[in-house]
């Protein structure tokens, strides 16, 4: 008896490695591609008077002005990327790896499928970013860094922080001064939160839901073009339910630098959303939408199709 229940115990850790692994893998991989389209919203986003300047705030110009002004590589490939793999080590891995079992355990209550699956997904989407947001911060502060430095005055003289001084060294000198200047590194922490509880619970409850349909009214059977058609539908569900916590994750972790007053409307979570409303109506709370859904889609026809393959190389069922 206690043999089969170190067995039992053994087996159920290993199925949990392979969850955390497939999740790890699938989407780091499709983090590290789709960095660009991650630089470019956290730009748009960053903005602080966007209705001013409508015409310079869209997904093609963004990006054409980055482009301009650093290039491919330094403008738009590198800003934030070692930030962005350390993030999936922990935040994906999570969230990705933990959905089966939450949503066994939720699917007890009997609730209908659709509700089971959301709220698996919103749980292990907060658990992962409750863990995994220092590394958040630290993302969007290196892409909010992006810049040509003057060799003269060692200031930038383009992106969003022009004329300043660099204010990290690298990834892991950004780390240590956010804690020495700014006391600690979940600032953002429950818009993040709740970003990932919302884009996780849409993510996953429509991919798992719209497979469901598709095989059982439809006639759709397991493979690559099912995973794809599921992952568009999911990326749109996804970014419709996070952006009001989307815009206000990037404002409040990347406040810093501007004026005292618009710091300190960005400070918490409530005065955050009153700024945005306030100033830009329910437009503001959406802005960057395009941007999002152009970065989540690509991602997640990545990331989807490859985690359901890496499931079915160390042995585990689709999901």
């Amino acid at each position: 008896m206690h043999v089969s229940i170190d067995n039992n115990d053994s087996t159920s850790k290993l199925i949990l490695l392979k969850e955390l692994s497939a999740g790890c893998i699938s989407c780091g991989i499709a983090s590290a591609v789709t960095n660009p389209l991650d630089v470019i919203k956290t730009r748009m986003q960053s903005m602080k008077h966007s209705l001013q300047h409508a015409s310079s705030t869209s997904f093609f110009s963004t990006s054409k002005l980055i482009y301009s002004e650093q290039g491919m590589w330094r403008g738009l490939v590198v800003p934030g990327m070692t930030a962005a793999l350390l993030r999936e080590t922990m935040y994906s891995s999570l969230r990705f790896g933990l959905y089966t079992k939450v949503k066994k355990a939720i699917e007890k209550s009997h609730l209908p499928p659709l509700f089971s699956k959301m709220i698996s997904g919103m749980t292990t989407g907060a658990i992962g970013s409750a863990i995994a947001s220092p590394t958040d911060l630290v993302k969007i502060r290196m892409q909010i860094e992006s810049g040509t430095i003057d060799q003269l005055t060692g200031r930038y003289v383009n992106g969003m922080r022009t004329s300043h001084f660099p204010s990290y060294k690298n990834t892991f000198h950004a780390f240590y001064v956010i804690v020495k200047e700014e006391g600690g590194l979940y600032i953002g922490a429950t818009a993040t939160i709740a970003r990932a509880s919302l884009l996780t619970g849409g993510q996953l409850a429509a991919y798992d839901q719209s497979k469901t349909i598709l095989k059982q009214k439809y006639g759709f059977q397991e493979g690559f073009g099912l995973h794809v058609l599921c992952s568009i539908v999911s990326s749109f569900s996804a970014a419709t339910f996070c952006a009001p916590a989307d815009i206000m994750k990037t404002k409040m972790m990347g406040s810093y630098g501007y004026d005292s007053t618009y710091h300190q409307e960005t400070k918490s979570f409530w005065s955050c959303f009153r700024m945005i409303y306030t100033s830009e109506g329910i437009r503001g709370l959406y802005r960057g939408w395009s941007a999002s859904f152009l970065r989540l889609a690509p991602h997640f026809i990545l990331s989807m199709p490859l985690y359901e393959k890496v499931r079915v190389l160390v042995g585990l069922d689709n999901l």
